[in-house]
């Protein structure tokens, strides 16, 4: 079996290598749009091309022409098929393609060594795998950040001219407003600014739950008085659920008149059109919601908050406006429009949720019902100043999808039979709920190496890594950053600093999605915990606190890269090498916790001084 197969896996790696710079380029290209950088780089890529084609053999430049039109075959008739994807996704697409076919290529030539150690059955289930995989990624990575190089975004661009059309439609509209324990003059400015709608036929509930601070909720009543009879205040002492049970209690009090329900977050000052813009939509009776892009105003004081605010808006702005073009959108708590009656049909708001937004979304597929995401900015709130806050928010955020699995995986699998979810829908919440696993399996896969490379050092056994899976690995890296650069561009962001500190940021809360991740899996408690507005004064101790488990993580890796580094003293055992240097990275990843803490916490003293 597989005895065709005499490519030489090195020339595979190469083509490989090859592939991904590719792509990189072509991302980085397109995304600066000027015709000389383009001229450059075709040059550039023949360039690439001829270095590849000198170092493989006749036979493997006419197999890997082979794959690369197998490749474009594929991504073409899915393109046709679909009706998503650009010219340039098609040709991105083919790349993705092509490189999965090396990648299998270079698995089944070890077919021969997991035989010959009675391992054939599990080699099989491994490539098995690995196609099944392949085949999702390569359906649903256009649906990424990287969505804007790919999709035509055909019902954005029809949705958009919906927005655009009359001025007529005008369906009665109920703000709520949930508060708890927020700085009165914030929520006084969000107020403010719904007063400057460019709409009439709305009202407003103002809902305060369980705010003990009395200082704190009676400025905002009084400000509603005075702004009207649009604006009601209720406060309420003591409320369960905490904000959908803030939303559910609103709910339970709009008028019977009420078409439509706008969430609005309490520090989001919004644009005079937030709700006129979308009013049409709702002309079709089948749709739930639409949902605008999170944006936020106070990043600019810092490198570090600059980082943070692409960390936070990229998803956003970019990979959650795609999932409207297969209808698998969902809502993201403010800055969304629902429909009042589907909203009760489906039993309002889930108050043991911890992201009751995105889990609302799933019942209302479940009945049939579609929504839409734009990237539009229409409104911009707070976000968090210290690393503490930023932990809060984004543990909540990581395992409230993954509660949402466990509770509605039926659904998800068909076992329901009033289930009306599309097969996209049950793909994309089951990606949507682990899409924080990377971290979780990079953990343990990263022990599985120690455990290894400790077995050979006390074996004496060597284990080496071929050089050309080195470079593979490091142009996969390169490559990965120059995307990142490519998606950055589309942001008008031409500096280095923004991308290295949205990396930094993410390797900083590498652990908040492990935890967040596996709390849920282990039934431990997460409780619900608002994001605080309040303006805090610089604390060296909180940056500490804030980061301590992932500084005592960071010192457990460092001591595994010593360990390893000092054992393997000759240097002949590539294997252990590569994890003591993968265990040193991982250190430092740790410990980018305490140093984004850090510069939080200086960040409050600079913001404050000027």
């Amino acid at each position: 079996m597989f005895e065709f197969i005499s490519i030489d896996r090195n020339e595979i790696l190469y083509v490989s290598s090859f592939l991904v710079i590719l792509r990189s380029v072509l991302l980085y290209v397109f995304s600066k749009r000027s015709s000389n950088v383009k001229i450059s780089v075709l040059m550039l890529t023949f360039f690439l091309l001829f270095m590849t084609a000198s170092i493989l053999s006749s036979w493997s430049i006419i197999y890997f022409v082979g794959l690369f039109f197998i490749g474009g075959v594929i991504s073409f008739a899915w393109s046709i098929y679909s009706g998503l994807l650009t010219s340039l996704g098609t040709g991105l697409a083919a790349i993705n393609v092509t490189l999965f076919l090396c990648m299998l290529g270079y698995a089944l030539s070890f077919y021969e060594i997991f035989v010959g150690h009675g391992f054939q059955n599990i080699f099989i289930a491994l490539v098995l795998f690995s196609i099944v995989t392949s085949i999702y990624s390569f359906y649903y990575f256009p649906f990424s950040q990287n969505a804007l190089f790919y999709l035509d975004f055909k019902i954005n661009k029809k949705l958009t001219h919906v927005q655009t059309v009359s001025r007529v439609c005008s369906p009665k509209v109920t703000i709520h407003l949930p508060c708890y324990s927020e700085p009165p003059e914030i929520v006084i400015t969000t107020l403010n600014s719904i007063l400057e709608l460019d709409y009439d036929n709305y009202e407003v509930i103002v809902i305060d739950n369980n705010t003990q601070d009395e200082a704190l909720w009676r400025p905002v009543e009084k400000h509603c008085d005075m702004l009207g009879g649009k604006f009601k205040f209720h406060h309420v002492p003591v409320l369960s659920g905490a904000k959908a049970g803030a939303l559910n209690y609103a709910l339970n009090i709009t008028s019977s008149d009420t078409e439509l329900i706008a969430v609005i977050d309490a520090d989001y000052i919004i644009e005079p059109d937030f709700i006129r813009r979308y009013v049409e939509i709702f002309k079709d009776e089948n749709v739930g919601f639409v949902q605008t892009s999170h944006d936020y105003y106070n990043y600019q004081s810092s490198h570090v908050m600059e980082g943070a605010y692409y960390f936070w808006v990229l998803f956003h702005k970019i990979e959650l406006p795609s999932y409207t073009e297969i209808n698998s959108a969902f809502t993201v708590g403010t800055m969304c429009i629902l429909r009042k009656n589907i909203l009760e049909k489906v039993g309002g708001w889930d108050e043991t949720a911890l992201t009751e937004d995105s889990e609302l979304a799933v019942r209302m597929h479940a009945q049939g019902h579609v929504g839409y995401v734009f990237a539009d900015t229409v409104g911009r709130g707070l976000i968090p100043t210290t690393f503490s806050d930023m932990k809060k928010q984004q543990m909540r955020w990581t395992a409230g999808p993954v509660q949402q699995l466990l509770k509605h995986w039926r659904l998800y699998l068909g076992f329901s039979s009033e289930n009306k979810m599309t097969l996209n829908q049950k793909i994309m919440e089951i990606r949507h709920s682990t899409s924080r696993m990377k971290p979780v399996l990079s953990l343990i896969s990263l022990h599985v190496m120690v455990m290894v490379s400790i077995f050979l050092l006390s074996g004496d056994v060597n284990l080496s890594i071929p050089y050309e899976m080195v470079i593979f690995s490091l142009c996969m890296l390169m490559g990965s950053f120059v995307e990142k650069m490519a998606y950055f561009r589309l942001f008008n962001c031409t500096r280095i600093l923004p991308v290295l500190y949205h990396g930094i940021m993410a390797r900083a809360l590498e652990w908040t999605f492990i935890c967040g991740v596996i709390s849920p899996l282990f039934g431990i408690s997460i409780k619900w915990d608002r994001t605080n507005k309040f303006e805090n004064s610089k604390s060296i101790k909180r940056a500490f606190l804030a980061s301590k488990t992932e500084v005592i993580m960071s010192g457990v890796f460092f001591f595994y890269s010593f360990y390893l580094l000092s054992g393997n003293h000759s240097g002949y055992n590539d294997f252990v090498f590569l994890t003591g240097i993968v265990c040193f990275v991982q250190g430092l990843n740790f410990l980018c916790a305490l140093f984004v803490s850090s510069l939080l916490e200086n960040n409050l003293r600079t913001a404050g001084a000027s």
